[in-house]
């Protein structure tokens, strides 16, 4: 089983990191990994991991401005879907704040 899986997926970038290490930056600037490079402004600092999950850390370089406002929907439905897990592991969101 594990044979298929490879060759349906493809680990496109691996970090490892922790708190209290230096930030880490994935991709490239100047074309968006969702709509190409019809992207115009790369201005944000796009989560790869949404920040209201506890990241802190892990930025992306490759997802431009209109990709970060469309998902920041997605990224704030998810983070009051798993609310009372983060609340009782303590997790801070944004603001540094436990909700």
């Amino acid at each position: 089983m594990s044979g298929a899986l490879d060759e349906r997926y493809t680990v496109i970038h691996q970090v490892l990191g922790s708190v209290g290490l230096p930030d880490i930056w994935v991709g490239t600037r100047g074309r968006c990994r969702f709509c190409g490079p019809n992207a115009t402004t790369f201005r944000k600092v796009p989560h790869l991991i949404p920040e209201a999950l506890g990241n802190k850390w892990l930025y992306s370089r490759d997802e431009c401005d209109a990709c970060n406002d469309l998902f920041s929907l997605y990224d704030d439905a998810l983070a009051k879907a798993v609310s009372p897990f983060l609340t009782l592991g303590g997790i801070p969101g944004k603001r540094n704040r436990v909700r």
